[in-house]
This record gives structure tokens, sequence and C-alpha cells, in this order.
């Protein structure tokens, strides 16, 4: 009994017969955890082909069946990788969106009778061990070599080198050749990190040893040397190296100090202790200097020191001893020449950049032969005299090889222009002319026009070749001696003009001005009187000084207040000086704020700068002070400034790599971090950090510029594929709707292929492809409904024809009327009649024609209306009112 009951309630799916298992599969649902077991039970073990096909073709779940393919073997494990297509084209994805598992994808490809279909996504796979099971296994050399070319560590590929050696000499080649790379690369980067280490070890050896002998010249070809290799050097070596140069360059300023004291104590020697004889010396010896060579950019920088020091020592000198006319007018003349080369330098320094530039840009010229780029020279020649003319180089100092070059280029520009090729002799020639103008003017003692002449020669020497500008300077070098000695000694100025000058103080002492105004214009009288030497005449100095004390008298009171205004400036940097040394002694540098105290550096400079006026005897020691506080702050930031310079020049060099990267992704994704490194890097040097914002600006945007066009030609892809799209929309709308009478089997076919058309449609942008889903799913269900309309019209004519085969029918048995041609002729048309139909009409008209059919097999009117009531009534459907009754 427990036997037969187990038969009766066994369930459908475990049923031997296989049309039972196979209806019972299309009523399990994949989505409950039991119908899924039984369904993967069927797919994995049932015997029929069919009963396995059904139930894989039920379950949807991509991880299921990615779990289920790990154990899989056989014609099974064939079946499961189909199903996994089938599900990724139903969703319009690749089978590397669909498995995420890099074993299981490795297998497929490994395993693949054509594996080359995954060549496009073989970089998704990123695990090293399953590319080089692919490079090794795979069964086209195409894949093999693609796996081979993703391979990056040294590990995998020394492997597969030695595996498919003298067996694949594709990928053999292709891995020996990364390989090959791959070490040249270490051994490049190791060879590197030796030369750091010489060199850093080299700058700990420099600053150690006790050979002076062209001490700084090593120091600096040391540091040339490290800024080749520093960008790629650790934080412990670039520390060393920072250490190792700023005790070099401590042992170099004191060098150059205890140079600078002895120096000074032999001029004070020579000058047998007199102060003022030691200043004249001193400037007549830094201006000797000069006019000899070019100053160095250190020379620059302490030239200022020098003037300050120098005028310091001769107004304290001055307060003890009675300086005579001819001293007093030499001092001036030194320091003004000293003032005046000082701030050409400077104007150099700023200019210096821009004159570069222009002239690499006339030596292009000169050299590209380019009428177009020539045109465009007059304009950079006015920028290069503009910029002399700011500089306005003082006449017998040696110029600066910049000034040369610069000078240079303005010939080589009106050669270029003027097209006018101009012989050495006529050079020469007017040369000579302007030499013989020079030697006039200097017996006239005209100083202003003799440097004017003397300009003009040297611009017309930098036109000659070297052996001729050396002749033509032999002959110069006289001449700019003689103009210099007039330069220092020029004559004094005339009785007349001290005459007039007391005539104007005078008036001067009459007007009503304000107080300030008034005292500007008597100093700048007594200013001139000095500058004139004094007066031989002492009435005329008495009448002189009595009207400038007259003039001066309003004044008191105003400068009684400025007194007091400078008194209270004076307390005001007092106090400055107090916070600025707690700040920069007590702060903690190895942990500082540099953003705040390079702020603390710019206010402090603004705040000395507003507490002004002030008493410049009673500022000169708290200038001294501050001005050392000044030096102890800009030290610790310039060694932060640099540190932070040399972090973007390797986020700089970094991103000009990025330029040439292939990967554009990537390219762009470590441009977006560089620029998130930049905003995080401290304070630097305005003007260097532009220059490097500069280049780390042209490099990103050359990378964006890339994304635009790739973007660009995207479009361009989207927009064709798009039109390709609403063409093929439009064409099997054309196909489908356009006639209302196809059949529905035609109507089939061609939905099949508009389906088939559409899979291999090329990809489109996410807007324009909703956009096309949605046309394309509204074409579907209208296909589908006019498939469905033309079944209906075909199921109705098909009942209609039985309808009318089964009354000849009655009307023969009933023999009523007989229309035997007529039956034979209907049932022999297939088409018209469905097979069941078929069938049993004809089975009637057998029974009919033998007379087998017995009176009960053929029911009577009612009987039948009974029937369609009955039907009508189970469909809802409203009775004709004949048979309501009924």
């Amino acid at each position: 009994m427990s036997t037969f009951l187990s038969k009766l309630f066994k369930p459908k799916w475990q049923s031997k017969n296989t049309a039972t298992r196979k209806e019972a599969i299309s009523g399990l649902d994949p989505n409950q955890e039991g119908d899924q077991k039984i369904l993967l039970e069927l797919a994995q073990h049932d015997k029929v082909d069919e009963i396995r096909t059904a139930s894989l073709a039920r379950i949807s779940d991509s991880q299921v069946l990615a779990d289920l393919h790990k154990t899989a073997e056989g014609q099974f494990k064939a079946d499961l990788e189909a199903r996994l297509y089938e599900l990724a084209n139903s969703q319009s994805l690749s089978i590397f969106d669909l498995i995420v598992d890099a074993n299981i994808l490795t297998d497929m490809i490994v395993n693949a009778a054509s594996p080359d279909a995954f060549i496009n996504g073989l970089a998704r796979i990123e695990d090293a061990p399953s590319l080089l099971k692919i490079a090794l296994n795979a069964k086209t050399s195409k894949i093999r070599q693609a796996a081979a070319e993703l391979l990056e560590s040294e590990l995998e590929l020394k492997e597969l080198t030695q595996a498919v050696k003298s067996k694949d000499k594709g990928v053999y080649h292709i891995a020996k050749t990364k390989l090959d790379k791959l070490r040249t690369e270490a051994k490049a980067r190791q060879e590197q990190a030796d030369k750091i280490s010489s060199l850093v070890q080299a700058a700990e050896e420099h600053a150690r040893t006790d050979n002076t002998k062209l001490y700084e010249s090593k120091l600096e070809s040391l540091i040339q040397r490290w800024e080749t290799v520093s960008a790629l050097a650790d934080a412990s070596a670039a520390e060393k190296f920072a250490a190792a140069r700023q005790a070099c360059q401590q042992r170099i300023d004191e060098s150059a100090k205890a140079e600078a004291e002895a120096a000074e104590a032999e001029l004070m020697a020579k000058a047998g202790g007199d102060e003022l004889k030691a200043t004249l010396l001193t400037l007549e010896q830094t201006l000797s200097r000069f006019r000899e060579s070019p100053a160095t950019a250190q020379e620059v920088s302490s030239l200022d020191a020098i003037l300050k020091t120098q005028e310091t020592r001769w107004l304290e000198a001055t307060k003890q001893v009675q300086v005579e006319k001819s001293e007093q007018k030499h001092y001036q003349v030194l320091m003004g020449e000293l003032r005046k080369y000082l701030s050409a330098q400077q104007q150099l320094a700023e200019q210096s950049e821009q004159l570069e530039n222009l002239c690499d840009d006339i030596n292009s010229a000169q050299q590209s032969q380019d009428k177009e780029q020539a045109s465009q020279l007059e304009k950079t020649s006015k920028s290069i005299r503009r910029a002399l003319g700011n500089i306005d180089w003082p006449a017998g100092f040696s110029e600066p090889e910049l000034i040369k070059r610069a000078q240079a280029a303005l010939g080589i520009s009106q050669n270029l222009n003027k097209e006018l090729a101009r012989s050495a002799e006529e050079v020469l020639d007017e040369i000579e002319a302007k030499i013989a103008k020079l030697d006039t003017q200097l017996e006239d003692k005209q100083v202003k026009g003799s440097s004017q002449t003397l300009k003009q020669i040297q611009s017309l020497v930098s036109q000659l070749n070297s052996k001729q500008g050396e002749k033509v300077h032999a002959q110069l070098n006289l001449r700019i001696k003689q103009l210099n000695d007039l330069r220092d000694w020029q004559g004094f100025a005339s009785s007349p003009r001290q005459q007039e000058l007391c005539e104007l103080m005078e008036r001067l002492a009459e007007q009503t001005i304000a107080p300030q105004e008034k005292a500007d214009k008597i100093k700048a009288m007594q200013q001139e009187w000095k500058s004139l030497g004094g007066a031989s005449d002492e009435s005329l100095w008495q009448r002189f000084k009595s009207a400038s004390d007259k003039a001066y008298e309003p004044c008191k009171a105003y400068f009684s207040e400025q007194s007091a205004l400078k008194d209270n400036n004076l307390e005001k940097r007092r106090t400055l000086i107090t916070q600025l040394e707690g700040f920069v002694e007590n702060n903690d540098w190895a942990h500082a704020d540099w953003k705040a105290a390079d702020q603390i550096n710019r206010k402090a400079r603004q705040e000395w700068r507003e507490a002004y006026p002030v008493d410049h005897r009673k500022n000169r020691p708290l200038q001294k002070q501050f001005n050392a506080l000044l030096e102890k702050l800009d030290t610790q930031l310039d060694g932060e400034r640099e540190k932070n310079l040399d972090q973007k020049t390797t986020i700089v060099e970094q991103a000009e790599a990025l330029v040439e990267l292939e990967e554009l992704s990537q390219a762009i994704n470590e441009a977006k971090n560089l620029q998130k490194q930049w905003q995080s890097i401290g304070i630097t040097e305005h003007k260097k950090d532009r220059a490097l914002w500069k280049r780390f600006r042209k490099a990103c945007d050359a990378i964006f510029a890339r994304r635009d066009q790739q973007r660009e030609a995207r479009n361009e892809e989207f927009a064709a594929a798009q039109q390709e799209a609403e063409s093929l929309i439009g064409k099997y709308r054309e196909l489908l709707l356009s006639d209302p009478e196809k059949e529905a089997d035609a109507l089939k076919s061609l939905l099949d292929n508009f389906r088939k058309e559409n899979k291999e449609l090329p990809a489109l942008g996410n807007k324009a492809n909703e956009k096309h889903q949605a046309a394309f799913e509204d074409l579907i269900k209208e296909a589908k409904s006019l498939i469905k309309k033309q079944k209906n019209v075909l199921r109705l004519t098909q009942w209609q024809e039985a309808a009318r085969v089964s009354s000849m029918l009655r009307s023969t048995y009933l023999e009523e009327s007989s229309e035997p041609d007529a039956i034979d002729a209907a049932l022999a048309s297939p088409d018209s009649l469905q097979s069941d139909m078929l069938l049993r009409l004809k089975e009637l008209w057998i029974g009919i024609k033998a007379g087998s059919l017995k009176p009960g097999s053929v029911i009577d009117v009612v009987t039948a209306r009974e029937f369609c009531i009955r039907c009508e009534i189970a469909a809802g459907m409203e009775s004709p009112d004949s048979d309501k009754e009924l």
C-alpha cells in the first residue's frame, strides 16, 4: 500500500515520463530556493538532453550559474557557458560584465573553441596567475599573445619564457621583450640610486674637507649634478644633501666674511687709519672691479650693504673732522656711480627672463629664415630696446653677457628687417668716425655726449667678429678711462648758480606753502649747494644760510609734531621686534605652520613700513636687529619654499610624462591626483611657482584636450550609430506595419530578423540607447499585436470553414442534400482547417460514407444550441435574443 501511495504522490519532475517532467519544469519558480534546487538537480543529472537544457534555461541568476561552473564538467559545463552567454546578450552585457570571477573567466577562455571573442575584454582580468594560465594554455596564438602583453610581473614573465621557449615563438618574444625591459628599468633605478648615494657622499665629504681650493666651484658642480637626479631621490637622501649643502655654504660665507674683514684691514692700513680715505679707497676699488668685469649675483646682493655701510662710515667720520670740498665731491661722485650701477643690476635682474625670451625669438627667426616670423621682429626689437632703456646700463662698466646678447640680437633684427648685409669694412669705417667724434667730445668735456657716442660704438662693435672687436676695444680702453676721470672730477658749480640759489631761498622764505613742501625745497637747494662744493665767498654762504634759517622757521612746529610721530613709530617698531623675536626663537620649526609663518613674515614687513617716518639715527640699530630677525625667518621659509618647489617640479615632470601615456583614462585620473597634490603643497617662491604652474597647466591642458578629442570622436560614433538605429527602426516599421493583410508567419519572420539586426547595432550613448530601446520595444509590441490579430483572423477563418464543412456533412448524413465533391475538396485543403478539426471531420466523413455512424452521435439543433449557450456563459458573452429563453 505504501509503495502505491508513494507512486501516487510522486512529484511530476521526478516522473519517468519526459513530457511530464518538461511540463513540471515550466511550473517551477527559479526565484524560490526549493524550486531552484530542483532545476539545478535536473540540469546536472537528468539523462535527457532536452530536460537538462530546459532546466538550465529557467535559471537566470548569473552568480548561481558561475558558482556551479566551478565544479562542472563535460557537456554540462559547455551548457552552463552557453547559458551565461545567453544571459549576457539578453542584458546587452559582455561576458566580462556578467562574470567577475577571474578563475571562471580564465577557464572559459582557455577551453573556448574560439577564444578570440574574449580579446577585447581581456584587459579586465588583473589577476597575474590567470593571465599566465591563458598565455600558456589558450587555443589560439592571438589570445595567448594578448595575455602575455598584459603581464607586468617579472615572476610571471620569467615563468612564461621558460615554459614557452621553443614552443610558442610569438608569446616567447613578447614575454622576453617585457622581461628584458623590466630588468633594464630595475638596473637603471639601481644605477640612479647609486648615483644619488655617491652625490650625497661627495657633498658630505666636501663639507668636511680642509682643502678650500676651488671650494665654491666644486659645490656649484655638485649642486648642478644633484638637480639632475633630485626628483628621484628619497626624503632621506634629499635631507642629507641639503644638510651638507648648508654646511658648505656656511663655510663659504665665513670665508667670504673673513676675506672682507682682511680687505678692510688692508684698506685701513693703506689709508693710515684715516676713515675718510679708507671709505674712498673702498668705493674706488669696488667701482674699479665692476668696471673691469661684470658683478656676480652674490656681489650684486652685497653691493647695497656696502653702500649703506660706507655711507654710515662717511657720515660718522665727517662728524669728527672737517672734510675738504674735493674729497666730499669725490665721495659723492663715487657713491652716485655705484648707486646707478646697483640700480641697473636690479633692473637687469627684473628684466632678465624677458630679455632671454626676446633674444631667443630673434635667434630663432635668424635660423629659420622665415619671412613671416621675421615680420614680427620689429615688435620684438622694440621690446628689447624698451627693456634696455629700463635697465639704463651705465657707461664705463663691464657689460653682462645678457646685455651683450640683447645688443647683438638688436643687430640681427635690424639686418633681417632691412635685409641689409653690411660688410665689416663699413662697420669699421663707421666706428672710426664715431671714435673721432668721441675724442672731440672728450676734449670739450661733454660727459653726456661722450657717453652716448661710446654706447653707439659698443653697439657697432657687437656686429664684428671677436678678433676685430678686440682691436677696437684696445682703442677704446684709454678713452673709457678718460671718460671715467671726466665723470669723477668734472668741474664744480659756478658762482652764478650759487647767487641764483641765494635769491631762490630768499623768495622761498617769503612764500606761504605747506611745511613739508617748503622743507623739501629747502633741502633740495641745500643739497644742490653741497653738490657745488660750497662757496669760496664766506659772505655768500652766510647769505644762503640766513635765508635757509628764515625759510625753515615756519617748519619747526610741523617737524616737532613729526618728531613725536617718529618717536611713536620707533616704539611701534620696538614692539614689533619683540613680537617677531619671540616668534622666530620660540616657534617649533620642525612642525611649523608654514603658511602662517609666511603671512607673519609679510605682515611684519608691512607693519614695519607703515611705522614711518622715523628718526634714522635712532632707527639704525633697530633696523639691523629687524633685518637679522627677517634673515633668520627667511632662512626657515626659504628652506620650506625650496622643498615645496622641488615637490612641484616633480609633479610637473610627472604631468608632462602623462601627456604621452597611451592609456588616456589612467592619464586623466593621475592628472587629477597630481592637481590635488599641487593644491596640498605649501608655500613657494612666487616667480618660480608661476613658471612651474604654466608648465603644469600646459601639460594638464594637453591631457584633457586628448580626452575632449576622444569624446568628440566617440560622440561622432554615437551619432552614426544613432542614425543607423533610427534607420533600422524605420525600415522594419515599414516592413512590419505597412501591409495589414500580411500573414502571421511572415510577420514573425520579419520580427526575428529585426531582433537579430538590432543586436548587431553598434554601441549607443546612454540617452540615445534609452530612446532607441523605447522605440524598439514599441515596434515589437505593435508587431506582436498585429501577429496576434492575424492569428485570430486565421483562427476565425478556420472555425468558419469548419462550420461550413460540418453543415455539409450534417445535410449529407440527414439526406437533406448531398455535396460529396465539395466535401472532398474542403477536406483536401490542410491549411484551411486546424489539424485536429480536419482529422475529426475526415473521420466523420468516412463514417457517413460507410454508413457506420450511430444515430446517437449526431445531436439535434436544440442540443447544439444548448452547447453554444453554455460556451457563451463560460466566456461571459451575451447570447442572441432568440436563445435567451432557452
